[in-house]
Formats: structure tokens, C-alpha cells, sequence
């Protein structure tokens, strides 16, 4: 009996063992629930043990001590001014005088704590600085720290440092190039390199190399002293002699230098240009980005790109084409030739929009390959694929095959498309059309003149969509009205006498009203100038510039500078500085 007295009370009452308390149990908290069901449970005296109770002297000796007034807001009084109190504002020399010293300082004396990742990005940001901005010294600490981290950099990272040291110091630090090729030596760099990063490596060897050129050519010293050192000039051409010499001789050119593998190497040209240096330093490290590329970056590259269709060659090309003009760079021939090889044996099954875009890069690459635009006439001249062709790329056309002197062989081919075309021709398309009208010389006057009238439908079917046009529209059809002579000279403008606008319309023509047919020279002057005005918070600085240079390389509408917007006034004549 006494010991199931004992069990009863344990199952009733649990003992806590961290806080000294007894609680009842799940099962007596239920029995005494259900005992009191549909009564007032808040009448039960059941206590909670864990609950601590406050010390209620503790709270009022704080009371106490604290005075009432304290907890009263402050009353203003009428005289108080009753307004926020802001910090002084950032002075507007905050980031010249202050922020950036302080970078700086960061930089050049703490770039070798900083994370690889960090200090490349630091190095990348630095480098698109004005160069007139920055310090030599902190340029050459990043360097350092480049060189420092560089055991912790990928490939692409080593990519992008070729291009980020040869930008921020030149050829100031030889080793760091050394380093970069070193690393992309290192067995798992190099198995982690692709196609894009191959193409990345020639292209920023082909910069190093043009730079060095620059820095130990004795042409380019010769080429400043003109005039004032007869001998330099006299030997110069003596070199030029010795290089057409040996270029014979070495067999340069070949005829299938697309379809021979290797016959003659892709990396000879630079090669041969880099041949003369004079300081050992840069003739080393040319010789060893050479050999690196020619034993280990082109053969791959030419046996990845055979793997790619047309559409991912025509975008390579049009890259390699858009960084030329970016960058000057024109030493970037062995990777067009290989691109090139890879494109003529594809055309088969390459679209017409590929061939166009094709022959556009290589106009501005100034490439001219006869054997594509051969290939590329052929194809114009079949009517079932030049049926649809787009009016973009039907413009681009024209203008390339003008600056290859080809358009007089395919021009009466395209003639018919040009002029179903008119209505949808956009004002950039119209400027291409009229460089082609004003600069280049066609076979004979009939052909001028057909190709003039379908410019000048053109021109007044935009003038009816000019109120819609944009800053950069608008900077199209301007630079198309200058070369096709559609504005009034400064003598026509002050006698005010217009040149009638009026070309021949076949009777299937309907896109344009009978008013709309016919205009002259001072009313498109006129809505030329009201768009201006109309634009003239849109317009950008980079914009005005443009326009301001392309106006005043007609020497005939220079007066028109003066009819410009009056906020643009000190950006066509800038200010004197007061010295």
C-alpha cells in the first residue's frame, strides 16, 4: 500500500532537476481539465512554478528615482523654430579632394592584402580611367600585385590581365607578360581553356605586338621628323625596299594560303613585322608570345573552329570586326584567316544575311578577299534568293560593294530592289545610300541619276515621319541631306531662293500623297531645324558632338552652326579660358 503511494505521487508531481520546482503531470493536468470542463478555469488556484515573480520593491525604488517631468514631451515655445536640422551637405570637391586621394592611397599601399578577384577588378576599373588621371605609382603597384597573385588566377583571368596591364602601363613591366604566359602553361590552366578564350589570347597578343611596333619601328620615329632629317626619310625607304624584297623572297602570299595547312604558318606575318627590334627585352618577350601561340594557341583554334556552323563564325567575324574599330587593332590577320578558311568552306549552306554581314565586316576590317566576293556577286545576282532581302542589310550592301569599287558590276541587278524598298528604308539606310551617291563614281551619268531619284523619294517619304524621329534619326537624316545637297547653300538662304525637290514616281507608287511628292530645299531646311529645337533636351553631348563635326565637314552649310540650338552655343564655340 505504501509503496503504490509513493508511485501515484511521482506520476502526479515531476521534479525539474535545473530548477528546483515540481510541476504536475501531463496526464494530472488533463484529469484536473477534464474535471472542470464548462467551469471557469481562471477561478482554479493552479500555480505556475516556473513562473519567477518580479521584485515589486526593485521596480519602485525606480520609479522613485526617475522624476516625473521626465516622461513629458518638451513643449516648443512660439519663438522656437520648429524645423528639421540637417548635416551639412558634401562639398562638391568631396571626391577630387578627398574620396579618391584616399583610394588611392588605399591602393597603392594595401593592393597586396586585397582578395585576386578583388585586385583584378580594381586594376580593370583603374585602367578605363582618362590616362591623364592617373598615377603611375598606383599603376605600377597593381601591376606588382597581379604579379604577386598570380598563382590564384584562371584562365580567363589571365585573359583579361593581358589586356588590363597593357592598358594601364604598356610595356613598362616585361615580367608580368612572362608570368601570365607561365601560368597559362600550367597543365590545368591550359586544359580549361576554350575556343573564346583562344581567340581573347591571339587578339591581345596582336595588341602587345602592334604596341611594341609602335615603341621600337623606326618608321613611326622617322614619320614625326619629316621635313627636318632628309637622311632618316632616304633610309626609311630603303627599309621598305629591303622588306618588299624579302617579302618575295619568303613567299609571303599564296594564292591557297586558305586551303594549305601550315605550308606557310598563320604566325609568320607577325613574325616577320616584329623581326627588327632593337631592344633584346621586347624581342624576347615577342619571341615567346610567338612561340606560344603558334605552337599551342593556333592549331587548336583552327581545329575548334572547324566545329562551328556559319552563324557562330559570321558573329566571330563581326567581333573581330567591331574591336578593330574600336582599337585600332590590325594584327589580328592570322585568326580572319583561319575564320575565313572556315566561312569560304561553309558558304554552301551559309544564308545570304550571313554572306551580307560577312562582306560588311570585312569592309570594315578593309579585308578584300576576292575569292568570298566573288561568291557573295553570285549569289546577288539570282534573283530567287535576293527576292525578300531586308532593307538593312540591302543598304549595308550597296555601301560595301561601293567601298570594294564592286557596285558598278551588280548595280543594275539591285536597282529593282532599291526602289521597292523606298518606303522602308530607315534614315540610317538613307545615309548610307547618299555617302554612296556623293563619294562614289559610278560607270555612267544615266545610272547617277536613276539611283539619285530613288534617294530623293527617300528623302520626302522620311520628311513625312520626321516628327517621330529620335536624336539619332534625326542625326542620320541630316548627315544624308548634307550629302545629297537637299539643303540651301549660305547664298540660297539669305536670297531665299529654293531648289525644287521633285523626282519621277511610276504610276504604282502610291505610298506618298499628291502633296507630299514634291518640296524644296528651304521647307526641309525648315522642319530640319524645327526638330532641332523640338530635341533638344534628348540630345546627349556625344550627339551634339557628332553633329557639330559632320556639319562642319560640309564646308557649305558650316553657316547652318549658328541656326542650332542656343544651349548648344558654347559647345560650337567653346569658351577662353581666362589664364
Amino acid at each position: 500500500m505504501m509503496r503504490f503511494l509513493q508511485c501515484s505521487i511521482v506520476e502526479k508531481y515531476r521534479f525539474c532537476v535545473f530548477t528546483g520546482y515540481r510541476f504536475l503531470s501531463n496526464s494530472t493536468q488533463k484529469s484536473v481539465t477534464d474535471s472542470t470542463s464548462g467551469s471557469n478555469l481562471t477561478n482554479l488556484n493552479i500555480k505556475d512554478p516556473l513562473k519567477v515573480k518580479k521584485a515589486k520593491n526593485v521596480v519602485k525604488s525606480k520609479k522613485d528615482s526617475v522624476p516625473e517631468d521626465f516622461f513629458k514631451p518638451v513643449e516648443l515655445s512660439e519663438s522656437q523654430e520648429k524645423s528639421v536640422v540637417l548635416r551639412k551637405p558634401i562639398p562638391k570637391n568631396f571626391i577630387k579632394e578627398t574620396l579618391l586621394p584616399h583610394l588611392e592611397h588605399n591602393v597603392a599601399y594595401n593592393c597586396m592584402k586585397f582578395p585576386p578577384d578583388v585586385v583584378l577588378q580594381i586594376g580593370i576599373a583603374y585602367s578605363k580611367l582618362p590616362h591623364f588621371i592617373r598615377q603611375r605609382s598606383i599603376e605600377d603597384a597593381l601591376v606588382e600585385a597581379f604579379r604577386f597573385r598570380m598563382t590564384d588566377y584562371s584562365a580567363s583571368d589571365c585573359i583579361q590581365l593581358l589586356n588590363t596591364c597593357l592598358t594601364l602601363q604598356g610595356l613598362r613591366c616585361l615580367t608580368v607578360y612572362d608570368d601570365i604566359v607561365s601560368r597559362l602553361e600550367v597543365p590545368h590552366i591550359f586544359n580549361s581553356i576554350n575556343s573564346l578564350n583562344r581567340l581573347g589570347i591571339c587578339s591581345n597578343i596582336s595588341r602587345i605586338l602592334k604596341h611594341s611596333q609602335m615603341i621600337t619601328d623606326p618608321d613611326h620615329t622617322n614619320s614625326e621628323n619629316t621635313g627636318n632629317n632628309t637622311n632618316s626619310n632616304t633610309e626609311s625607304s630603303e627599309n621598305s625596299v629591303e622588306k618588299s624584297v624579302n617579302v618575295s623572297d619568303r613567299n609571303f602570299v599564296k594564292i591557297n594560303m586558305y586551303n594549305d595547312k601550315y605550308n606557310v604558318s598563320l604566325i609568320r606575318p607577325w613574325s616577320y613585322i616584329v623581326k627588327g627590334y632593337r631592344d633584346k627585352k621586347i624581342a624576347s618577350l615577342v619571341e615567346r608570345l610567338l612561340s606560344f601561340c603558334e605552337e599551342r594557341i593556333l592549331p587548336q583554334l583552327e581545329y575548334d573552329l572547324k566545329s562551328f556552323d556559319s552563324d557562330e563564325l559570321t558573329d566571330l567575324l563581326g567581333v573581330l570586326a567591331q574591336k578593330s574599330e574600336r582599337d585600332g587593332a590590325t594584327l589580328d590577320f592570322p585568326v580572319i584567316s583561319i575564320l575565313m578558311g572556315n566561312i569560304i568552306r561553309l558558304y554552301p549552306t551559309t544564308s545570304l544575311l550571313n554572306s551580307l554581314s560577312n562582306l560588311s565586316s570585312l569592309c570594315r576590317l578593309k579585308i578584300r578577299h576576292d575569292k568570298f566576293l566573288s561568291l557573295v556577286l553570285e549569289d546577288l545576282r539570282n534573283p530567287l534568293k535576293v527576292t525578300n532581302i531586308y532593307h538593312k542589310h540591302l543598304s549595308r550592301c550597296v555601301w560595301s560593294l561601293a567601298r570594294f569599287d564592286l557596285l558598278n558590276d551588280i548595280l543594275p541587278d539591285l536597282m529593282p530592289h532599291i526602289s521597292r524598298n523606298v518606303p522602308k528604308f530607315e534614315p540610317s539606310c538613307f545615309a548610307r545610300l547618299s555617302q554612296v551617291s556623293r563619294f562614289y563614281t559610278f560607270k555612267d551619268e544615266k545610272t547617277h541619276k536613276d539611283f539619285d531619284n530613288q534617294l530623293l523619294k527617300v528623302t520626302l517619304f522620311l520628311l513625312t515621319k520626321i516628327d517621330t524621329f529620335g536624336p539619332k534619326e534625326l542625326t542620320f537624316f541630316i548627315t544624308g541631306l548634307f550629302c545629297m545637297r537637299l539643303l540651301p547653300d549660305e547664298q540660297a538662304f539669305t536670297t531665299r531662293t529654293p531648289t525644287e525637290i521633285k523626282p519621277k514616281f511610276e504610276k504604282d507608287e502610291r505610298y506618298l500623297t499628291k502633296s507630299n511628292k514634291s518640296s524644296n530645299t528651304l521647307f526641309v531646311l525648315s522642319k530640319v531645324l524645327e526638330s532641332l529645337r523640338r530635341l533638344d533636351s534628348e540630345f546627349d553631348l556625344l550627339e551634339i558632338e557628332r553633329l557639330i563635326s559632320t556639319t562642319r565637314s560640309f564646308d557649305e552649310y558650316e553657316y547652318l552652326l549658328q541656326m542650332f540650338p542656343e544651349s548648344w552655343a558654347n559647345i560650337i564655340n567653346p569658351p577662353e579660358e581666362s589664364s
